[in-house]
């Protein structure tokens, strides 16, 4: 089920598919000099989503739960979110306070943050704008 990223002439592609066949994958004809988006992409995907979730395990700990509990409690939202972005797309299984306009609960979130590691603070921030961002766009697709 994973994908390969696949370029060359005809018949070097041909051989790649092949392959890729064999072993059940999915192929991506991405020319070499876009293979870098590709690996960021994939490093997003697994290496970033490691880390969120070791700033959400950080902020759980900091309301007093432990690091087992929190990976436990922690799981079925990462396991569901990634489904559903799977299934829907990601504006629409975008959910929350940002994608509800929540203001109240951010800051809430924000005052919170005060107290924990700044790099977790700081990942918070950004990844909230970036949620903006996307939010926005599903307003856009929406409202037509």
């Amino acid at each position: 089920g994973a994908a390969f990223a696949v370029d060359g002439d005809a018949e070097a592609l041909r051989w790649a598919e092949r392959i890729v066949a064999l072993l059940d994958g999915h192929v991506l004809r991405i020319p070499a000099d876009r293979r870098p988006l590709y690996h960021a992409a994939a490093v997003m995907a697994s290496n970033y989503v490691v880390g969120l979730i070791d700033a959400a395990v950080i902020l759980i700990g900091e309301a007093g739960i432990e690091e087992a509990a929190a990976l436990r409690a922690l799981e079925p939202l990462a396991r569901e979110s990634i489904a559903n972005a799977a299934r829907l797309g990601t504006r629409n299984a975008l959910t929350g306070p940002i994608e509800r306009g929540d203001r109240e609960t951010v800051a809430s979130h924000l005052t919170a943050l005060a107290a924990a590691p700044e790099s977790v603070g700081n990942l918070y921030c950004h990844a909230g704008l970036y949620l903006v961002g996307l939010a926005r766009r599903k307003d856009k697709e929406r409202d037509g």
